[in-house]
């Protein structure tokens, strides 16, 4: 019993000297979800009045102030309008690989079907139909390749410091 209680102690010791203490919270609002950014990721955002996507790695976090400061730059946290996510969004991928499997798969039963059956042939419409499918599925993962989260009215950005 006494082991316990020394390492349940010195457990509690070593939690309040951790070092992702501070970080960067983007929260939804309704939801319980919110996703932590520490300092030293790369991130791509949009500052107010400017319309290009700036890229910059998060060097740290000023609490009291509210400032981002960034490798390069600083900048408060309320002018930050958007953040863009390397994540796919969720029927994207899926979409694209299915749509491109299609084309390929009929493409492939087609010209299996030519050589096997004498009276069939691989035709135009076979061609246009994979074809179609295959570039339909490459443009929808080239285009919806990015999540953009706009911080207007359900996202919000703060700045999380749980250190004592």
């Amino acid at each position: 019993m006494k082991n316990i209680l020394v390492l349940l102690l010195i457990s509690f010791c070593f939690c309040s000297i951790a070092t992702a203490q501070l970080f960067l919270n983007l929260e939804k609002s309704g939801s319980a979800y919110s996703e932590r950014i520490y300092p030293g990721k790369v991130l791509t955002f949009k500052v107010t009045g400017d319309e290009d996507w700036r890229t910059a790695e998060l060097i740290d976090l000023k609490p009291e102030t509210n400032l981002i400061v960034f490798a390069n730059q600083a900048h408060p946290i309320e002018s930050i309008i958007a953040l863009r996510s390397d994540k796919r969004l969720k029927f994207s991928n899926r979409l694209s690989k299915g749509l491109m499997t299609f084309g390929f798969s009929w493409s492939a039963y087609a010209g299996i079907g030519a050589l096997v059956y004498e009276d069939y042939q691989y035709e135009k419409v076979d061609a246009v139909i994979s074809g179609t499918a295959i570039l339909t599925g490459f443009l929808v993962g080239k285009l919806l390749r990015y999540k953009t989260i706009p911080l207007k009215n359900n996202y919000r950005l703060r700045i999380i410091d749980m250190r004592i």
